[in-house]
């Protein structure tokens, strides 16, 4: 979704999301004086320690739902790996 129209309302240009603007976390952040929620998937991000987002476009409960999306049980593998990432960086 890098492409117009997502993101014009509120970002001003294409911002990969399925949404053309803010989401309910971003307003969560934005009050709690944090930067916006970065995607898990999103390249080269690994610091975690202002939250990460695990959502999906189109992802079912089951891997069945819709074969090839990001279903609930690999969204659960992806937080867990970001909770032992995130141990790892406050260990530091």
């Amino acid at each position: 979704m890098n492409y117009s129209p997502y993101g014009e309302t509120f970002f001003k240009h294409p911002t990969g999301r399925v949404c053309d603007g803010r989401i309910v976390p971003d307003f969560i952040a934005e009050y709690a004086k944090l930067p916006l929620i970065k995607p898990y998937l999103e390249p080269g991000f690994t610091n975690y320690t202002n939250g990460v987002n695990f959502a999906s476009a189109g992802a079912g409960v089951l891997p069945e739902t819709r074969p090839g999306t990001i279903h609930l049980k690999l969204q659960l593998s992806y937080f867990e790996e970001a909770v032992k990432r995130l141990r790892q960086q406050l260990e530091r």
